[in-house]
């Protein structure tokens, strides 16, 4: 016998349109909360609960038997369906809203290992508050104050869980409102709110050190407190999927209905590790990987993230003999990376490729790490191609290689906490070892052990690592693959990688992310902002905020909002933040009444403060991107490109814009009452 742990009931209406609805929810949840008399069992992975109303009548056995029946056959055409947290809740109401109700529940908990109901289990014993029935935390018979009656006809085994439970998640025509809060998250990358850009402090103590603590400082440790704390970011997929299409297709599917979860596969196939999608692809996700409250707004990021940037924990290097990734160690011929769930994303990739592998190298004159993301195409059970761009520090590191005749050696690394992600893709200048930025954003300093077979060091905390070398002169034909603008990189001739060893943990995480879509584009996105910000107060002390925002794939559009005090201020603030992101290829400032977080709000001050001859600058044959679609020649990856910037300020002969006085202060309960409430 299992039962229930005390606290809230919380139960959010959602499912297919078709589902029957109560005349008042909360009325129906007084009556879950007034229940006395439940049953519990914990059987295969899902939960069988009864409520029962004191004033409600018993259920005819024909009822019940009915009930589980259709569940069993998956055919649940007079349920209410729900999505309850990490399960899926089918139930069935005897009786109305406005009088007493009885009813049966199956909790589906087919997605939940066993890890993490001990882990929910802990958290909820150490941190919770016990107030009342809750469905849905499993909690040990010990617990104070819980109460349970056990009925004989539960002694017997229930069916399995349907296994087209994620597909009524994920289905187009479902009700896309099910859960906003979560799946939908308010701070989601394709609907980014709008900065308060004049709040001048944290919404948490950003001297604090340790903020990170709650989200621990690796991968499993994040993705148990986001499943203890805030269980609808993730979603656990057990039935096998296929690692060519189908698991972008599901996420793909997901982003179409504004849905961000961190979807983790637990059988990809052809592959025993788990696969780790979609961590990034939520801005409170990651505002909490660097000690903020889920809440946080951009501004609070950019600020937090660069008092941290500032300063830097450098790492320290420790004994690898106990260290997690070094609990398995491959080499020589037993060296497979295809046993590893690499995906293959776009219709027309050249192949599957590994996405989110920070790349660790030395610079062979200084001895400094530098960490990078460089795709790397699956070419054989030890090798890959792979892509550097030319504006990164890992291009200048291989060219000195080259140059010698020497292999660069580079440890990919994979399966990291966000906040080292985070850390790893700030931008600080060739000298600087990222490490010690990682160090900063998780609050603690890194601790790296050597590889295996090359001289490169590691974290320690690593999902996986895999010790390569980078021919100095073989290279063959990469790509083409689908990037980050949203189009396809052409085709290459790049660098031919070779595996020398593979370490991991004994049960490893792999992860993976989604390029060109949320995951992506917000991880970079976010680590942007702080930088060009520090560089363009450099140049003008009027800036007040800078936005990088998701309209320009978060790389190729930046909105300045500052006081421009003198003329020439705000092209000097635009030259600046085309110095501190080559990426960047407009560049528009405006002054401080407008809100860079609103797009439309920028294209009013552009539409009505901008004259072009003057207010417009153009610098051709510049540095940017070479993954750029408009580049001077895509096909070719050319890096060149024409920069725009934009002085949409007031000018001093700028007519009076028209207000009305006492809008401010205008009330409007005292004329409508709370219609608009």
């Amino acid at each position: 016998m299992t039962v229930l742990t005390e606290g809230n009931l919380q139960l959010t209406i959602g499912g297919a349109a078709k589902a029957r609805k109560f005349d008042d929810a909360s009325h129906r949840l007084n009556h879950c909360m007034k229940a006395v008399d439940f049953i519990i069992e914990l059987r295969d992975r899902y939960l069988f609960v009864e409520f029962k109303d004191p004033q409600a009548p018993d259920v005819p056995a024909e009822k019940r038997d009915e009930f589980v029946q259709s569940f069993q056959s998956g055919e649940l055409d007079e349920t209410l369906k729900y999505k309850y947290r990490d399960s899926f809740l089918y139930e069935w109401a005897i009786g109305r809203a406005d009088k007493p109700v009885h009813y049966l529940v199956l909790i589906a908990v087919d997605s939940l290992s066993d890890a993490y109901l001990t882990t929910r289990r802990e958290a909820l014993e150490q941190k919770l508050p016990l107030r009342g029935p809750e469905v849905g935390s499993v909690a040990s018979p010990d617990s104070p104050g819980l109460r349970s009656v056990q009925h004989s006809h539960m002694e017997q085994a229930l069916p399995p869980v349907p296994r087209g439970a994620l597909e009524a998640v994920i289905d187009p025509e479902a009700d896309s409102r099910a859960h906003p809060a979560r799946l939908n998250p308010s701070r989601g990358p394709l609907r980014q709110p709008e900065p308060r850009v004049k709040r001048p402090a944290m919404t948490t103590n950003a001297t604090n050190a340790n903020a990170t603590d709650g989200m621990g400082r690796t991968l499993g440790e994040a993705i148990a407190f986001l499943e203890a704390h805030y269980p609808d970011e993730v979603i656990r997929v057990t039935r096998e999927v296929d690692p060519v299409f189908e698991v972008t297709g599901i996420l793909a599917k997901l982003e179409r209905q504004q849905r961000f979860p961190c979807v983790i596969f637990e059988n990809v196939r052809g592959s025993s590790i788990p696969l780790v999608t979609n961590m990034h692809a939520s801005f409170p996700r990651l505002a909490m990987a660097i000690g903020l409250p889920y809440d946080a707004t951009p501004a609070d990021f950019i600020h937090e993230y660069g008092r941290r940037e500032a300063n830097p924990l450098p790492p320290v290097v420790v004994d690898g003999g106990s260290a997690p990734c070094h609990e398995v160690v491959l080499t020589g011929d037993d060296v497979d990376v295809t046993r590893l769930p690499i995906l293959q994303y776009h219709e027309l990739d050249a192949g599957r490729y590994i996405t989110l592998a920070f790349d660790v190298m030395k610079d062979p004159d200084t001895g400094i790490r530098n960490a990078g993301i460089y795709r790397l195409q699956l070419k054989g059970r030890n090798r890959f191609g792979i892509q550097i761009s030319e504006t990164a520090h890992g291009h200048y590191i291989l060219k000195k290689n080259q140059a010698k005749g020497r292999p660069t050696q580079m440890a990919a690394v994979i399966g990291g906490h966000p906040a080292m992600n985070i850390g790893n893709l700030s931008f600080t200048s060739i000298d600087t070892d990222e490490f010690s930025i990682t160090g900063a954003m998780l609050g603690k300093p890194v601790e790296l052990v050597k590889c295996k077979t090359i001289d490169v060091e590691v974290p320690a905390s690593s999902e996986i690592v895999l010790e390569c070398e980078i021919h100095p002169t073989e290279v063959e034909e990469e790509a083409p693959f689908g990037e980050y603008p949203g189009t396809y990189g052409p085709q290459r001739i790049n660098p031919v990688v070779y595996v020398k060893a593979m370490t991991m943990r004994k049960s490893p995480l792999y992860q993976s992310s989604f390029v060109g879509h949320a995951d992506n584009l917000l991880l970079s996105g976010v680590t942007r902002n702080s930088y060009i910000y520090h560089t363009c107060r450099i140049a003008s002390a009027g800036v007040k905020a800078v936005y990088v925002p998701p309209c320009g794939r978060s790389r190729y559009i930046c909105y300045i909002q500052m006081d421009a005090v003198i003329d020439g201020d705000a092209k000097n603030a635009a030259m600046a933040a085309f110095a501190a992101d080559p990426f960047l290829k407009f560049v528009v400032c405006v002054d401080a009444d407008v809100d860079i977080g609103n797009d439309s709000d920028v294209m009013h001050a552009i539409a009505t403060r901008v004259r072009a001859d003057r207010d417009v600058f153009m610098v051709t044959h510049s540095r940017g991107s070479p993954l750029d679609p408009a580049s001077y020649d895509p096909a070719g990856g050319s890096h060149l490109v024409t920069k725009v910037g934009v002085d949409a300020t007031r000018k001093s002969d700028y007519p009076q814009e028209i207000r009305v006085p006492g809008t401010d202060d205008i009330d409007l309960a005292q004329y409508f009452g709370t219609r608009f409430k």
